[in-house]
């Protein structure tokens, strides 16, 4: 039944993943032999990554099993907490709990990827999730009707008012933008030490008695220090990067939670750039310039060479990277012996076709080239 209804849905990942981990479930009851949620979880994602590698980058994939695993702990430790007795106290406790401990579990990868984190997840779930279900259950129900050829207008009318429910619900919750909290920003590090801390929090619930402050507080200690060197020894240095941008040029110097922008890119082709670029570094300050030929980043000088560049010997002094931008008509022995830069990047605004040739130049004089089409490239002075 599970599976007809995952072929049916065209094996979608996050309907494989479910059917999956309830198969197991289903065939430990078949068997008699319950085992623990948790082996069932990490027996289910071994299966997935097993069949299907690629599946531990997908965003989906980490989402749900976070927030299944979250689910798991938030009910074990409501029940030490309050655990009421009437049958519709203990439903809306257990319902609030699942809500709550799926939104935090998820928290630090929600603000990660999507740079914002909604305060009314538990009122939209409360709403949505029950209209969604009966919705279902009216498509499922009808769904034997339409291929009979029954007639089946109640079903229609009624499927139709409940999705325009769901819509107009979703639609007046997403109007509160204040209850939005928008424009954050998380980098690796720091959503791992958040992780770090948050099972640091559970592994106190673990004693019967009384919550152990050892397990948190030791995380806790850890995560403060890596945390602060990590950011006094990035924050201070000062960086320029390079970054790839289709057709156009983008770099950034970024410098005491600062960052300086230049491109020739329109802002509305860059803001995903810098959104994507603040995961890593959070910035206080941002500041948007046009690109200039000439660029003098403290000790790092960097020069532009455009499509239509033309040069005199003493335009500009010695620099240490070379910057190629629009697949430049330029004679590279030329520019290493008047310039002697010691990097050469190559950009997004270049076509491929000449990069071959420019790293047979760079490796001929001993300099070292990069293109920004593997990987953005970063310089400290």
């Amino acid at each position: 039944m599970l599976w007809g209804f995952a072929l049916l849905t065209g094996l979608q990942p996050a309907v494989v993943r479910a059917v999956t981990l309830f198969s197991l479930l289903h065939i430990g009851e078949w068997t008699k032999r319950p085992q623990p949620p948790l082996q069932r979880i990490f027996l289910s994602a071994w299966i997935l990554l097993i069949i299907y590698p690629p599946f531990l980058t997908q965003i989906g994939f980490q989402l749900s099993y976070i927030a299944v695993l979250g689910i798991i702990f938030g009910l074990a430790i409501a029940k030490k907490i309050y655990h009421p007795r009437k049958k519709w106290k203990r439903w809306l406790w257990e319902f609030t709990v699942v809500c709550v401990a799926a939104q935090l579990a998820v928290a630090p990868l929600t603000i990660y990827y999507f740079n914002q984190f909604p305060f009314l997840f538990l009122v939209s779930n409360l709403l949505v999730l029950h209209l969604f279900t009966l919705s279902l259950i009216v498509a499922i129900l009808g769904t034997p009707l339409l291929l009979l050829d029954l007639p089946m207008t109640n079903a229609l009318k009624l499927y139709d008012l409940l999705v325009s429910v769901i819509h107009s619900i979703v639609k007046k919750i997403s109007s509160y933008e204040s209850l939005l909290w928008d424009n954050i920003y998380l980098s690796q590090e720091e959503v791992v030490l958040l992780y770090a801390l948050l099972v640091g929090a559970i592994l106190g619930w673990q004693s019967k008695k009384v919550y152990q402050w050892n397990p948190p507080f030791f995380i806790s200690l850890v995560a403060v220090i890596v945390f602060a060197f990590s950011r006094i020894s990035t924050y201070d240095k000062g960086q320029l990067w390079v970054l790839h941008q289709p057709k156009h040029t983008a770099l950034i110097w970024y410098e005491n939670q600062s960052i300086h922008f230049f491109s020739d890119a329109p802002e509305t082709r860059t803001q995903r750039l810098l959104q994507d670029f603040q995961r890593e570094y959070p910035a206080k300050e941002i500041r948007i310039d046009s690109l200039w030929r000439w660029l003098d980043f403290k000790s790092i000088r960097l020069l532009v060479l455009d499509f239509d560049t033309v040069l005199q010997d003493a335009a500009f002094p010695r620099a240490d990277i070379i910057l190629l931008k629009n697949n430049p008509k330029v004679h590279l022995e030329r520019i290493f012996s008047q310039w002697q830069p010691k990097v050469v990047v190559a950009d997004g605004s270049n076509g491929p076709w000449d990069f071959e040739s420019w790293k047979a130049s760079c490796n001929k004089a001993g300099i070292a080239f990069y293109t920004t089409a593997e990987k953005a490239v970063s310089f400290t002075p």
